[in-house]
Parts: structure tokens; C-alpha cells; sequence
């Protein structure tokens, strides 16, 4: 049989439109949050790929307006660090105060580079208030680059996947939230931002 291969985002989109979350619409933003970022993007019906095929790497759009930095998959300026902010510069070094102490059962010589969204959802489930930081932080910077897929495609549909994903509603709700902070009154007409519905990749 003839064998097709494409990145994960472009695959994701097109089984979205098709089977999914995005059967009956037309156009869709399918967004991958997992150890990167990318996206699908279905035109029309169409999987548009772009002029050298590279196109919906969101990642790579700058989200701090202030920095100096180009966007590159490896600045913290970029919305691809969402998911790297998960390892231990943000975990480890946020244990100073009670607030932002972890209650997660940790042994004393954990790897803090281990850390990942299975700890953290377990976290989450059990109100740990490091875990929740950092998840709530990591939603900020996707509703800013939900926002920014928002401006630039204006599309009816975006779909959130991905191994991050399976942080639930609770995650879905605080990337809404940070995307409606940042629309405001400029939904003039209805847009759908909801989870995957072929199903979540584990994190």
C-alpha cells in the first residue's frame, strides 16, 4: 500500500478535519502542545503547507514584544518554551517561599531535569501549588499564541493536542481565558478553541 509520511502537526490536523474535533468545518488551526509547539492548518479543505512546507511553526513566534532576541525554538522569548519551562529552572528554582513550595513526594536528590506532565498533572490533582504555577504559566503563553493564530488566520475552529493537553479543562480553560483577555470586543463573530477530539498523545 502506498505510504505517506508528514510531521506530527500536519497529521494531527488533517485526522482533526476529518475524523475529529474539525469534522464539518472548512478551515481549522489544529495547535500540538507538547515538548515543542507546531501547528496544522487547514485552508479551505486544504492542509497549506506553505512555500518550502514549513508552515504553522508557531513555536517560533516571538511572544515578549520587548526582547531583542530573534525567534528561535531555543529563547525563552519564544512561544516554544511554554513546555520547556516545565524542567527545572522554573521547578527547582521556585522552592524558596511557602507559597511556591511543591507538596508533590519528591525525594531529596531528584532530578529536576525529570520533571514532566505526567508529575505535573499528578500534581495538579492533588492542588499542589508549584505544579499549578507553572501549568497556569505555561496556558498564559498559549493563549497568547492563540491569540496570535486568532489575528493572522482568523479562523472558526482551533483545536488544542498534544501530550500537554492532557492537563484537561483546567488547562483548556486558563488558555481561553488569557486568549478572550487579549481579543476583548474584537470577536465580532463566534470562534471554537477546544480540545482535541481523536484523542490525547500521553505527556
Amino acid at each position: 500500500m502506498p505510504v505517506l509520511l508528514d510531521n506530527d502537526a500536519n497529521a494531527q490536523a488533517l485526522c482533526e478535519h476529518r475524523f475529529g474535533a474539525g469534522k464539518g468545518y472548512d478551515s481549522l488551526i489544529f495547535l500540538t502542545v507538547s515538548t515543542g509547539i507546531g501547528a496544522g492548518i487547514i485552508l479551505s479543505g486544504r492542509l497549506y503547507r506553505g512555500m518550502t512546507g514549513t508552515a504553522g511553526e508557531f513555536g517560533h513566534t516571538i511572544v515578549n514584544a520587548e526582547s531583542s532576541q530573534s525567534a528561535h525554538a531555543e529563547t525563552k522569548d519564544a512561544l516554544w518554551h511554554a513546555p520547556a519551562a516545565l524542567h527545572c529552572p522554573i521547578f527547582s528554582g521556585r522552592n524558596k517561599t511557602r507559597e511556591s513550595r511543591t507538596t508533590l513526594d519528591l525525594p531529596d536528590d531528584f532530578d529536576y531535569s525529570k520533571v514532566d506532565g505526567k508529575l505535573l498533572r499528578k500534581g495538579l490533582e492533588i492542588n499542589d501549588p508549584l505544579s499549578t504555577a507553572v501549568i497556569s504559566e505555561c496556558a498564559g503563553y498559549i493563549g497568547i499564541g492563540v491569540y496570535n493564530i486568532f489575528q493572522v488566520f482568523n479562523p472558526p475552529l482551533i483545536i488544542l493536542g498534544g501530550g500537554l493537553m492532557s492537563w484537561g479543562e483546567f488547562y483548556l480553560e486558563l488558555v481561553k481565558r488569557k486568549f478572550s483577555e487579549l481579543a476583548r470586543n474584537m470577536i465580532f463573530d463566534p470562534i471554537d478553541i477546544v480540545l482535541s477530539g481523536a484523542g490525547l498523545m500521553q505527556a
